[in-house]
């Protein structure tokens, strides 16, 4: 969501080399965009009381899945299968990482 938000801004400052930078449009999504940003470490920071770090950490890679679809639906950037192959390894790599180990002997 975070990277969405900054590519919004991104695009609203246009490829003019006069680009008007404190335009009240600019401002608007730049205060919406850092604001979006301090939820997500705020929810960080939550999360990493309740949950083992080992575990937290890896689960920021699903942001690939996330800006995968995003770049698609939002921006209509193009989407390739190699691309969807490797999210998609991502996602099983990190469910490998936090999906829990039984060992012998406990149930």
């Amino acid at each position: 969501m975070k990277q969405t938000m900054s590519k919004t801004v991104g695009q609203g400052l246009g490829t003019a080399p006069t680009v008007q930078f404190f335009t009240w449009s600019f401002i608007q999504q730049l205060i919406l965009a850092l604001s979006v940003y301090s939820i997500g470490v705020v929810n960080w920071i939550f999360a990493l009381k309740f949950v083992k770090l080992s575990i937290a950490y890896p689960l920021t890679s699903l942001n690939y899945v996330g800006i995968l679809l995003g770049s698609y639906y939002f921006f209509g950037e193009q989407v390739t299968p190699i691309r969807v192959v490797g999210v998609l390894l991502v996602f099983l790599g990190v469910l490998f990482v936090v999906i829990p180990v039984r060992t012998s002997g406990t149930n």
